[in-house]
Order: structure tokens, then sequence, then C-alpha cells
């Protein structure tokens, strides 16, 4: 790839943020990462990355909540990171989620599946 695939990330989790840099650096994704939703949310708003990787557990908010407030102002395409799935799965992907990826997960896996949800979003901007 020659051209850098933003993506926005956020968690509270700064050693998984630390982990997916240095496996999508090398693959020619840029990860702009935030621990906090408004920020977050501003930067979605301004730059409509193409794709959005979310990793709760959030402290004081629900993910449904969060993956709700990106639909209202961004088309970016949503990941959601998880330990084990859950009947929560299904309320995320009510919600707008894209996919929900299961933890642990290969690299391989990781970026195939960014890569395929940037193709989406590409094809529906």
């Amino acid at each position: 790839m020659s051209k850098f695939i933003f993506v926005a990330m956020m968690s509270r989790k700064e050693d998984h943020w630390k982990y997916l840099v240095q496996i999508l650096e090398q693959e020619s994704f840029h990860l702009v990462y935030f621990p906090e939703k408004d920020d977050f949310l501003e930067y979605c708003e301004k730059h409509s990355p193409q794709a959005i990787i979310l990793d709760p557990p959030f402290v004081e908010i629900m993910p449904a909540e969060v993956i709700q407030a990106i639909q209202r102002i961004s088309n970016s395409p949503i990941m959601v990171l998880l330990h084990s799935y859950s009947q929560n799965d299904a309320s995320m992907l009510n919600a707008g989620a894209d996919l929900i990826l299961k933890k642990p997960f290969t690299s391989a896996v990781l970026v195939a599946n960014l890569k395929a949800l940037a193709r989406r979003w590409k094809s529906f901007k």
C-alpha cells in the first residue's frame, strides 16, 4: 500500500494502543489514539477516519453508547475489540458496529479486517 489508512482508536489501555501501533504502522496504517470520549468524537467528526477501533470497557459509558455517538457524526466503519463474545455483542452490532473481533487475534487477522473495513468505507464515501 502506498497510502496510509487512517484509523482512530478509543481505549483506556495504553499497552493495547502501543501494541496496535507497532503492528499497524508496519502495514501502512496511521493510528490516532484517544483515551477520552469527547476528544475521540471530535476527531472522528472533523477527520472521518477510514476505520474506527473501540477497545472497551470504558469506565463511565457503555460501548453501544459510544457507537451510537459515532454513528451520529461519522460514516466511518467501527471495529470493536472484545475479550470474549457475549449477549452484549448483539447490542453493539445493533447500535452500528460493523465488526466485533475477539481477543486474542493475530496481527494478520487484525490487518485483514481493517483493510476490509477501509475498502467498504471507500466504496460508500
